[in-house]
């Protein structure tokens, strides 16, 4: 039903994992699709509202919704 992901390393001794900032939710036939940003201090609003758009171009155009 989800659609998400992490990428990361596991071992003995250490850990080191990142989110993904795109998902998507599938019920049915309805497709809703999810993109966020890393925001930090000095972040410009404009630019990651760009950057989450991007991202989820891309996940339509995966999914030919475009």
């Amino acid at each position: 039903e989800w659609y998400a992901g992490s990428a990361g390393y596991l071992s003995l001794q250490q850990s080191e994992f990142c989110v993904s900032l795109r998902s998507a939710k599938i019920s049915g036939n309805i497709v809703r699709l999810y993109a966020g940003a890393g925001i930090v201090r000095g972040s410009d609003p404009e630019q990651e509202w760009q950057e989450i758009d991007n991202k989820a171009a891309g996940l339509r155009t995966l999914l030919q919704m475009e």
